[in-house]
């Protein structure tokens, strides 16, 4: 089995603050042994073989981590023998606690009550209804998050349960459970070994990895300052390329934390506006999420005239949901020819795509139609087109997306107003419910904001956009502002409304001053911001651009 590489302690110039990296993902057999682990009772009846755990004798004993665990996530697969009864356990005093159920529901007695059966919060909270367990024998895939009074179980790649450890609906949860007998106090609220049981049951276990991180409390904030956050940016958190132009990035850091920017590129011979006939997405990758970042691939190639997205992909916006990697786009087609004004062909061919893959490497799954396509009726906002997509997974667990659209009422062949809209899903690859009310507008100015990037924190979400004329952050001038909202549907304007101005303060402590800086999108180290990208162009003569990375400080320091 692999073994995953220990955390990288990532050093900068002494003026940039050190960005703490984000725990990884830590296999917890990549030794291929058990010497991480109490084994049982007796030091057998447990066996790992092919990175395949497996419980093959009673009365074993249970198989018990030796380092103590509170705030993470747990991942793992698991299988059990026919009317098999296991469970991992966490979270516990004297060996009893919080247990994730691993059973078979068919043939075991305890499957018959939801409270005992599979991916329940043992005798505590059920899992839901019409959960997508397979059965014995069978590989199930898990997932455990604990985060201060918040905890989730997830089955096959759907949450089945979450639960706050506070409040009357938890008092009464425990109050009518086993656990109330034996008086435990801060139940539920300790550090603990992960504990996979012996139950007398054969059972296996596999892909067993684990990521700790901060109490959620300490993840939230009441508002933010992004001015008062802004860092000096070294050298190596530039990232150009003398052939190419390149616009707009976003990040995401794989288990083996590796920081994988997902950008735009198109040649540089063909003139800036060439950016809507060739531009492509291409891949990078850096130790760090300041860089150096080097080119290893294109992700999304050309893939034939034919297809919606078949000439160009741009603007990419890159997120991991529940383990798989969701890359957003723009794509188009047309007549490929990089005019000197913007082809309206290709412009009026936007769509927005999605691209699925288990790696930032790859590969990656485009769909032959568009995830948010233009719609029917001429008057729409969007009957034009569709592009710039930004999306977030809100508080309940659903997601919204918000996208640049064009209509059909000012003259053609670039109509017009160019507007933002929402969509709505149960999935991040759709279906899509539109939401056809104007987000971040202003009286009386035209096209105030553009290139939203939005995310959710605690009950809230936010958005970073480009402030065109500083109407919203009253800068008078264009600049990036801070939005907030309760749905991600209707938004406000932030407390601190003044992300930045266009300009970036280097680690030699020069100011520069940039013709554009736009197309935010943020980095997250334990939830909080801790990266801002941004594309820069340094002059209105459009001979080149780059990406520009912005470290962070976090808004408790000093």
């Amino acid at each position: 089995m692999k073994r995953i590489l220990p955390l990288v302690v990532l050093l900068v110039i002494t003026t940039v603050p050190t960005l703490r990296a984000e725990a990884p993902f830590i296999d917890l057999f990549a030794s291929g042994d058990f010497s991480q682990w109490r084994v049982g009772k007796k030091g057998t009846g447990w066996s790992i073989e092919d990175g395949v755990v497996h419980l093959y004798e009673k009365k074993a004993g249970s198989l018990m981590s030796r380092k103590k665990y509170k705030d993470f996530e747990l991942r793992f697969d698991w299988k059990v023998s026919e009317g098999g009864n296991s469970g991992v356990i966490y979270r516990a005093q004297k060996g009893r606690g919080f247990e994730y159920q691993v059973l078979d529901d068919e043939r075991h007695i305890r499957g018959k009550d939801p409270i005992g059966s599979s991916g329940a919060l043992y005798d505590l909270v059920p899992p839901m209804a019409g959960k997508p367990y397979k059965p014995a024998g069978q590989w199930n895939t898990a997932r455990i998050v604990a985060n201060g009074n918040h905890v989730e179980h997830w089955l096959n790649e759907s949450k089945v349960l979450e639960a706050e450890l506070s409040g009357k609906e938890w008092d009464d949860r425990y109050n009518n459970s086993k656990y109330v007998k034996y008086g435990y106090e801060d139940f539920g609220d300790v550090e603990s070994p992960i504990v996979f049981q012996d139950h007398g049951s054969q059972v296996w276990f596999r892909n067993v990895r684990i990521r700790e991180m901060p109490p959620k409390e300490q993840s939230e904030v009441v508002d933010f300052n992004f001015h008062a956050m802004l860092s000096p940016v070294p050298l190596t958190a530039k990232f150009i390329d003398e052939d190419y132009f390149i616009w707009g990035a976003s990040m995401v850091r794989d288990a083996d934390d590796k920081c994988h920017l997902l950008y735009s590129r198109w040649p540089r011979n063909l003139g800036h506006n060439a950016w809507v006939t060739h531009s492509e997405i291409a891949h990078a990758v850096a130790d760090s999420p300041l860089g150096p970042y080097r080119f290893v691939d294109v992700a999304l190639p050309v893939r034939g005239e034919a297809y919606w997205d078949g000439l160009c992909t741009h603007n990419p916006t890159v997120h991991e949901f529940d383990g798989k990697y969701y890359l957003y786009y723009m794509g188009n087609t047309g007549d490929g020819n990089a005019t000197k004004k913007l082809n309206p062909i290709h412009r009026n061919n936007q769509r927005i795509g999605v691209a699925v893959a288990e790696h930032p490497n790859g590969p990656w799954k485009r769909l032959d139609q568009p995830l948010i396509d233009i719609s029917e009726a001429s008057d729409s906002h969007d009957a034009l087109m569709v592009s710039n997509p930004s999306i977030c997974r809100r508080a309940d667990g659903t997601f919204v997306l918000i996208y640049k659209a064009v209509g059909k009422k000012a003259p053609l062949p670039f109509g017009g107003p160019v507007v933002h809209l929402a969509a709505t899903s149960q999935s991040p690859v759709g279906p899509f419910a539109k939401q056809m009310q104007p987000l971040f507008t202003a009286p009386g100015v035209k096209f105030p904001a553009e290139d939203p990037y939005i995310w959710s924190q605690g009950d809230r979400c936010w958005a970073i956009v480009n402030d065109h004329k500083g109407t919203f952050n009253k800068t008078n001038t264009d600049s990036l502002a801070l939005f907030t909202s309760t749905d991600g549907l209707n938004w406000d304007v932030a407390a601190s409304p003044l992300v930045t101005r266009r300009e970036v303060t280097w680690a030699d402590g020069s100011v520069q001053s940039f013709h554009r800086l736009e197309r935010p999108q943020l980095w997250f180290d334990h939830g909080v911001p801790a990266v801002l990208f941004c594309a820069a162009e340094e002059t209105d003569a459009k001979t080149h651009s780059f990406n520009v990375h912005i470290p962070l400080r976090s808004q408790n320091s000093k």
